[in-house]
C-alpha cells in the first residue's frame, strides 16, 4: 500500500509489504527473510503472491508477516537487511539489494509522569536534511523513532563482501550507528509497528522516492572514498 506523503515533496509513504516489493523486486522462491517480534524470530519465503510464513501450515495458506504483527501486538517489530538462500541462520547470504545507515536521534531526558521518552523537537527534520544534502541522497528512509536510517537501493546487488565498506563508510559520514553496518546482525524497524519506548506513541514509518531511484554502486564509491 502507498499514500502521497504530502512532508516530503515526491515521496511516497509506504507500508511493509510496498516496502519489500520496492527493496527485493527480483526476490524468487529461494530467499529467505527472517523478521522478529516480541514472541520471537520467524522465517518468511517470497511466493508469487508475497512473503509467506515458514511453519505447519497448510499448503497455498501460509500467512503473511501480519501473522506475526498481530502476536507481537503490533510493537517493536523489525526485519533482517539480508535474504538467505536457506531459512536458518549462518546460511549463504543473497547479494545486497540495498545499503543503509542509521543515524541515532537525540531524545530529551525523561519526564517523571511520561511513560516513554520523546524525540527532541525539529530532529526528524534535522536529519532528514542532512541526508537530503548527501551528494547521493538515499532512495528511501525509514523513521524508527529513535533513529532514521537511509537507504540506497542498489542498480545492481553488491556480494556482502563489497557491501561491507561502503556499509561502514556511510555510518561514518553521518556519525551513524556502526554496529548496524554490520549486515551479519543489522536488523531494521517494521513499517507500521509501534515504538513501545517512546512517547507519544510513535509508529515506523518508511518513505521512498516515486518510482524508487537506484543506485550506482560506482557512484556511492566516488562519494565515500
Amino acid at each position: 500500500m502507498e499514500t502521497t506523503d504530502t512532508t516530503t515533496a515526491g515521496r511516497v509513504t509506504l507500508d511493509y509489504t510496498a516496502l519489500f516489493e520496492a527493496l527485493w523486486p527480483d526476490a524468487d522462491a529461494h530467499c529467505y527473510l527472517e523478521a522478529a517480534g516480541m514472541n520471537g524470530r520467524e522465517w518468511f519465503r517470497r511466493f508469487r503472491s508475497g512473503w509467506r510464513q515458514l511453519g505447519a501450515f497448510k499448503f497455498g495458506q501460509e500467512p503473511g508477516l501480519e501473522r506475526l504483527v498481530a502476536l507481537a501486538g503490533g510493537a517493536d517489530l523489525s526485519f533482517a537487511t539480508i535474504l538467505r538462500s536457506q531459512p536458518a541462520a549462518g546460511a549463504p547470504v543473497k547479494p545486497l539489494a540495498f545499503l543503509w545507515a542509521g543515524i541515532p536521534l537525540r531524545l530529551e531526558p525523561k519526564r517523571l509522569h511520561d511513560p516513554g521518552l520523546r524525540l527532541v523537537v525539529g530532529e526528524t527534520e534535522r536529519v532528514l536534511t542532512q541526508l537530503a544534502a548527501a551528494p547521493v541522497p538515499p532512495s528511501a528512509t525509514l523513521h524508527e523513532g529513535h533513529r532514521l536510517v537511509g537507504l540506497w537501493a542498489l542498480a545492481t546487488p553488491l556480494e556482502v563482501s563489497a557491501a561491507r565498506l561502503p556499509l561502514t563508510r556511510l555510518a561514518r559520514v553521518f556519525g551513524g550507528d556502526h554496529e548496524l553496518a554490520d549486515p551479519d546482525r543489522a536488523t531494521l524497524g517494521l513499517p507500521g509497528s509501534i515504538v513501545s519506548s517512546l512517547f507519544p506513541q510513535f509508529t515506523v514509518r518508511a518513505n521512498a522516492t516515486q518510482p524508487l531511484r537506484r543506485v550506482a554502486i560506482e557512484d556511492l564509491e566516488r562519494w565515500l572514498a
